[in-house]
């Protein structure tokens, strides 16, 4: 099924856009909007071929999630948190940066829920997890809500990086927007990104766009089974 938005409209509508929000940081706004405007509503879905990381402007297919405290369920799929901005957050218990983000990211997902979904992933075992939060919601005094994916040894592959606190940017579709350092998770910055995020989704969803552009990609046979096995893709770390 094809778009009934023109290539020239959609054009006009990531313009807009741009416009709209040239009062926070021109270069990160800028980026996330074309990959979200170019992805969203030209790109096709891709057949993945063999497991390799991700890049910007990639489709993310919809990956299995296991392991997981601080949520409903102990596994779950990327698109289980419906048409919502993602943040995927790779931390440690040992990095102080990554904690000092965490009062911030939990308030922006009390007050941005409908809109957004922070996911913290880190190679921490379940054990050093569990008793962190402990001491976590017993010095800030209340119950820290985000769900956290323990001893990942493989998505954090997917997406490489060297340090953290390193976020990763997903649309509802999968487009792989941007990768970031904390000083880019602010309420300004994320609430822009996620109105426009939601807002173009439900555009598309308006004017009948074909699911396999709003949704996730599956994942191939050999990746969900990577991920179930937890292995550590040692090629993809360079």
């Amino acid at each position: 099924m094809k778009s009934s938005i023109s290539p020239e409209r959609a054009k006009l509508c990531l313009r807009d856009s741009v416009r709209q929000i040239k009062s926070i940081n021109k270069s990160l706004t800028k980026k996330l909007l074309c990959f979200l405007g170019g992805t969203l509503l030209l790109s096709s879905v891709q057949a993945q071929q063999k497991i390799e990381p991700f890049f910007i402007g990639d489709r993310i297919p919809d990956l299995p999630l296991h392991r997981i405290i601080n949520y409903k369920n102990s596994t779950a799929t990327l698109s289980s948190f419906g048409d919502k901005l993602i943040i995927l957050d790779f931390w440690s218990i040992h990095c102080s940066s990554c904690i000092e983000q965490f009062p911030q990211e939990d308030s922006l997902q009390h007050i941005l829920g409908d809109k957004l979904q922070f996911i913290l992933l880190t190679l921490d075992p379940k054990e050093k997890v569990t008793s962190f939060l402990k001491h976590f919601d017993s010095s800030h005094h209340t119950k820290f809500s985000l769900p956290i994916i323990y001893s990942d040894s493989t998505i954090c592959c997917l997406f490489r990086h060297h340090a953290v606190p390193h976020y990763v940017w997903l649309a509802p579709n999968g487009a792989f927007l941007a990768q970031t350092e904390q000083q880019f998770i602010t309420p300004q910055i994320v609430e822009q990104v996620s109105n426009r995020v939601v807002g173009l989704q439900k555009q598309m969803r308006k004017e009948h766009f074909s699911e396999v552009m709003l949704t996730y990609p599956p994942p191939g046979k050999k990746l969900i089974e990577v991920i179930r096995q937890n292995k550590i893709l040692i090629d993809n770390i360079r």
